[in-house]
C-alpha cells in the first residue's frame, strides 16, 4: 500500500487508522486518512465475491475509496471485466474499462530490454 506523504509530514499525520486481515483466502487492507477519506482494498487468489464498503462484486481485486460521501474504485478480474466505477446516491456507474495485461515478458530490442504485455481487448 502506497500512502503519499508530503515532505515534512509523517505517516501518523496522514493516516489515522490502518488494518490488514488475511481471512477466507482473501487479503483486506483498510486505511482511514486524517481528512476522513477511507480506502479499502480486497484481493483474492481466484475469482470470488468481494466486498469493500458498499460494493460487492465477483472479481480477484477490489479497491474502493470513499471521500465526502462519494465512492470510487476499481474492479479487477483476469476472467471477467475490469473497470473503474463511482457511486453517489444511487447505483454503481462504470466509468471506464480497464485492459489488464494477461502476460508479460522482456523483449530484446535495439534500445535494450523493454516490457512486452499481452492484453485482453
Amino acid at each position: 500500500v502506497f500512502v503519499p506523504i508530503p515532505e515534512g509530514e509523517t505517516l501518523a499525520q496522514r493516516v489515522s487508522e490502518f488494518t490488514k486481515n488475511f481471512d477466507h483466502d482473501q487479503t483486506r487492507i483498510k486505511l482511514t486518512f486524517t481528512d476522513g477519506t477511507q480506502v479499502e482494498y480486497v484481493l483474492a487468489q481466484q475469482p470470488a465475491e468481494l466486498q469493500a464498503g458498499p460494493v460487492s462484486i465477483q472479481a480477484e481485486a477490489l479497491l474502493v475509496m470513499n471521500r465526502e460521501g462519494k465512492n470510487r474504485g476499481l474492479a479487477l478480474s483476469r476472467s471477467g471485466e475490469s473497470y473503474a466505477f463511482s457511486i453517489r446516491n444511487g447505483p454503481m456507474q462504470r466509468s471506464s474499462k480497464i485492459a489488464a495485461p494477461i502476460d508479460f515478458y522482456w523483449k530484446d530490442t535495439e534500445q535494450g530490454l523493454v516490457p512486452d504485455y499481452g492484453h485482453e481487448d
